[in-house]
């Protein structure tokens, strides 16, 4: 969205997940300072004159009997100096082990003031009309920095030992709680495990997740893995096996009493459904495959399964676009991903018979639209 301010776009794009049976839609990270945004035209929401831009999500998946959360974010050392015009911001001068961009440790007055942030963007989500927010505390952004021993190399009262390094999360989560009050929605997602050298294991998050309770926090999103993870579990690729990751959820759901979201490699809602029985999870989030099927949910309601078109988790169009060409995420297998604000096609004025030679890719989308304009058509492919 141009300059952080929602526009048609994006709204559009929400709003069609709606439409397609999803309870509760969770944005895409929303940046509480300039300083911590992750990529250019990231999502804006550290000043009030993103309030009205932002309203119009809740707005529009309202409509359709769903939920909205915004998602905080800073991106702490993991984001580049040409994206905001200065060095990142971290717990530690640390650099990403990605990245490898120089970065600034935070003083405690940078620290007491990023905590007011995260609850002011709060604040402003509230006012905007969303149901809930989400602390992102997962795949090595700042809150999660902040926890980890292996980028976190403080020796003052926010590093060293556990209870030091949970103090920034701690105080993030108080202060969100504060500022909406107790009758609004206060989620977290964390990585369960961060799976590298140096980093914390899932011991770690399991006594750390009551305490995020007592602060306030109303349900843990577990997800798992930092940029440098080996195989990018964060985004796992299709190699990576189906609901790999919920047996840390379950973990977590053992040691609190509040709702814990599964996450990871999760694209068909049997398999989701599975994990809720199995007490795994109490609920499941579904991310690439709401780009590939917007209307997946709603197939599987009906038993249409035979129907969805499936996620391979290729990332090609998601999140290798994002990274390398820092552009807008879409979906090599859905080309209106990211395209909903132009409208459904319009009836053709005729209808007429179309002849489609060749069923490979381009034939079967050219097949799809002239069929969606109402048009008679037939494929033939050479056998």
């Amino acid at each position: 969205e141009t300059g952080g301010i929602v526009g048609d776009r994006l709204t559009a794009y929400l709003e069609r997940r709606a439409a397609g049976g999803t309870g509760l839609i969770i944005t895409e990270i929303c940046a509480v300072d300039p300083r911590g945004r992750n990529f250019p035209n990231e999502v804006g929401i550290w000043d009030d004159s993103f309030i009205p831009g932002l309203s119009k999500i809740p707005a529009a998946v309202h409509r359709h009997g769903a939920k909205a959360a915004a998602q905080l974010h800073h991106a702490g050392r993991e984001t580049m100096k040409m994206i905001m015009g200065e060095d990142p911001e971290a717990p530690s001068e640390v650099p990403s082990a990605v990245l490898q961009q120089p970065c600034v440790a935070m003083s405690t007055e940078r620290i007491a003031f990023m905590v007011e942030a995260y609850a002011k963007a709060a604040g402003r989500a509230r006012k905007a009309a969303f149901d809930a927010v989400e602390i992102h505390g997962a795949h090595g952004y700042l809150v999660g920095q902040f926890l980890s021993p292996f980028s976190n190399k403080r020796t003052d009262a926010y590093g060293g030992s556990d209870e030091n390094r949970a103090r920034f999360a701690l105080e993030v989560v108080r202060a969100v709680r504060r500022e909406v009050g107790s009758d609004f929605a206060v989620l977290i997602r964390l990585s369960c495990e961060e799976l590298v050298r140096g980093g914390y294991d899932i011991n770690f998050i399991t006594w750390l997740a009551p305490q995020l309770v007592a602060a306030g926090v109303d349900a843990i999103h577990a997800s798992v893995g930092v940029y440098s993870t080996p195989g990018n579990l964060s985004i796992a690729s299709m190699d990576t096996e189906e609901g790999f990751n919920l047996h840390r959820a379950r973990a977590v759901k053992q040691a609190v009493s509040v709702p814990v979201i599964g996450v990871g490699r999760v694209h068909d809602p049997r398999i989701a459904d599975a994990a809720i029985a199995r007490g795994d999870a109490d609920l499941v989030s579904f991310g690439r495959q709401h780009l590939t099927d917007p209307d997946f949910m709603n197939k599987a309601h009906e038993g249409r399964f035979d129907d969805i078109r499936w996620c391979i988790a290729c990332n090609q169009g998601c999140i290798d676009r994002l990274t390398f060409e820092m552009k807008s995420a879409t979906c090599v297998f859905n080309p209106e991903c990211g395209r909903e604000f132009r409208g459904a096609a319009s009836p053709a004025p005729q209808r007429k018979k179309v002849w489609v030679i060749g069923a490979g890719p381009a034939g079967l989308s050219a097949a799809l639209a002239a069929s969606e304009r109402g048009h008679a058509v037939e494929i033939f492919e050479l056998r």
